[in-house]
């Protein structure tokens, strides 16, 4: 294999990886999509960016490479400096973050990105920002030290984000890096960057590309549904209407404010009548509208605009306003149609109406449509013909692969123990007796380290309660943990390997099942306690009829597969390299099943056992 065609920046190609290169360098040369299952240990970011910048470099084209997390930046950025010197092969690339993280504007860390994206614009309309101002000339054009900053950071590049804010100083580093994206061969970034309506067409814009004559990388591919749904989904609680109350009144709006104050009084009453018998309700789009025209005599677009003149005004003194998230809301609700599930309930006493985004294709679909080519990839990717159908990939230019795992199947042991299960009707204290017994044995019966996840808090909670001794320390993921406790805990837990070792408790979805890279063989047991499966509320079953309606899937695309990718999610901690050898038991009987079954890549083996003491200890004898 030519590697130099390709650029691959490594001394050696792993057979599967030599596939995907060649698949990947195929892909683009015909303008198609890919959709890969790339599992652990293929060494998928070189083998998807080097094929795609060789290309890219040939025919004028850039390459963007997304990922769901910053910290995900570092080892694209390391393959492009790998590339740059073995190659000495010229292109210039820039990684850069959300524009909220770049800002050195203090507070806005507290802000959510849309009232970010709203001050961002104020400050700089109003000349208020300093670092925009020390950065950019009233001609648009960049200031004298920016340009030599500019300068500084193409002749340093490929560099990691971080190294380029160090370069900054006082001026504003979003502006510097979106200036030097547009003669950009490479663009790291976040999903947000090409998938969030605020967002796209701007930076698109300040970096002169167009999709057109893009390829697009999307890493960690399996988030990328869930991430666009949060993205277009917005949430109005009787709480924000009490504070834009008190905002308007504060700023001197009396009629704004009454208005606002009609407003909640309606929508309470209304509240009350829908879940009068029970927890949550459907609301109709014309219920509020009409809501909103009774309560302030007012059209919807009319109040929108009343709103925004507000928080125009609280925006000159204030990083956020209520008003703004308030006009924010109905305008999204406004422009919603069958694709969003709109329902109310009561948290702590309060009402909230929800907006919930059913379907990531209303963004996704055309982005991927107007590109060159997309390639998504994941190690948690299956089926993948749901992430086709579910992102909107055209079906004949799109096609799809699933690698297999290029770790020693020797060094895996898999069990599926049935008979146990965490189904809503089977969430009782003799069935939770029966896990945590099952789990003490496994745990005791298993080397160190060990970690176990659960469906959600309230099972592991109730499940803990009654595992027995355990001869490895025990830590215990708590909701809401914060990001230093986090980082805290799993240094102890890691520490804990010198000692007697230690057991994690966690939850599937979270970070310690899904963030954490477990490395050097920490783990050698995973224990996947149960099925999680999202609770089956109104929101969930919108989403199973919406896609029942669209692709005669609903319950697949919508409930069980996403459950079956939480559970793989979770098991994939314990092997991370070749070398690693661990086991990962199952215990839930719906496993099994053949619906669930059609979720797990095909590589994937499993031994089925009431016993998997026995299996365990006779695992590691053998090595």
């Amino acid at each position: 294999m030519n590697l130099s065609k390709f650029l691959f920046p490594f001394p050696k190609v792993r057979p599967v990886q030599k596939d995907m290169i060649k698949k990947v360098y195929e892909v683009v040369s015909n303008s198609n999509h890919l959709i890969a299952h790339a599992p652990t240990g293929i060494g998928k970011t070189a083998a998807v960016l080097s094929p795609s910048l060789a290309y890219a470099l040939n025919n004028d084209l850039t390459v963007f490479f997304l990922t769901p997390k910053h910290s995900q930046h570092k080892i694209v950025v390391e393959t492009l400096q790998r590339i740059k010197e073995k190659y000495d092969v010229e292109f210039t690339s820039i990684d850069i973050i959300g524009k909220k993280w770049l800002c050195n504007v203090p507070g806005v860390e507290d802000l959510s990105s849309k009232d970010f994206i709203q001050l961002c614009k104020t400050l700089k309309k109003d000349e208020r920002c300093e670092y925009y101002n020390n950065t950019i000339s009233r001609m648009g054009k960049l200031r004298v030290e920016a340009e030599k900053v500019l300068e500084r950071i193409r002749k340093a590049g490929p560099i990691h984000v971080e190294e380029a804010k160090k370069y900054c100083g006082e001026l504003c580093v979003y502006e510097i890096l979106t200036r030097l994206g547009k003669e950009a061969d490479v663009i790291v970034c976040d999903y947000f960057h090409l998938f969030h309506p605020m967002v796209s067409s701007t930076f698109l814009n300040k970096t002169s590309k167009s999709l057109g004559d893009s390829i697009i990388i999307i890493d960690e591919g399996h988030n990328l549904p869930n991430r666009v749904k949060e993205l277009l989904s917005e949430k109005l609680t009787e709480i924000m209407l009490e504070r834009a109350r008190k905002e308007a009144v504060k700023f001197e709006f009396k009629e704004e404010a009454k208005d606002i104050d009609n407003l909640s009084k309606k929508l309470r009453r209304y509240a009350r009548k829908k879940l009068s018998e029970a927890r949550e309700a459907y609301v109709s789009k014309n219920d509020l509208v009409s809501l909103v025209k009774k309560s302030v005599g007012l059209r919807v677009k009319d109040f929108i605009l009343e709103m925004e003149q507000v928080a125009d005004v609280v925006r000159e003194e204030k990083l956020r306003s209520y008003c703004g998230g308030i006009a924010r809301f109905f305008e999204a609700w406004n422009e919603s149609d069958e694709r969003f599930a709109r329902i109310v309930n009561f948290k702590n006493g309060n009402f909230v109406f929800d907006l919930h985004c059913l379907d990531p294709s209303i963004v996704t679909a055309d982005v991927i449509a107007s590109s060159h080519s997309t390639i998504i990839m994941s190690g948690t990717l299956t089926p993948t013909f749901m992430y086709r159908d579910i992102l909107g990939f055209e079906e004949e230019r799109t096609e799809m692969v699933e690698y297999p795992s290029v770790f020693p199947k020797e060094n895996r042991l898999n069990l599926i123990v049935p008979g146990l299960t965490t189904k809503y009707s089977k969430r009782e204290e003799s069935e939770y007796k029966r896990y945590a017994r099952y789990i003490t044995e496994i745990v005791n019966a298993s080397p160190p380290n060990v970690a176990v996840f659960f469906p959600s808090y309230e099972v592991m909670n109730e499940i803990i309660k009654f595992v027995g001794d355990l001869n490895k320390e025990k830590f215990v993921e708590k909701r809401g943990m914060s990001k230093e406790k986090k980082t805290l805990m799993l240094k102890r837990f890691e520490d804990a390997l010198k000692k007697r070792g230690a057991v994690l408790f966690g939850v599937m979805g979270a970070s310690f099942a899904e963030g954490v890279d477990y490395k050097n063989n920490l783990l050698k047991c995973v224990i996947v306690a149960g099925l999680a499966l999202e609770k089956p509320d109104l929101k969930m079953q919108s989403l199973i009829n919406y896609y029942q309606q669209k692709f005669g899937r609903g319950w697949a695309y919508g409930y069980l597969y996403p459950a079956v990718a939480r559970a793989i999610q979770a098991a994939g901690r314990c092997i991370r390299s070749a070398s690693d050898r661990g086991v990962i038991v199952f215990l839930e009987e719906r496993f099994l099943w053949r619906n669930y079954l059609r979720g797990f890549p095909k590589d994937f083996e499993f031994k089925v056992t009431k016993e998997p003491k026995v299996w365990i200890e006779k695992f590691w004898k053998k090595g």
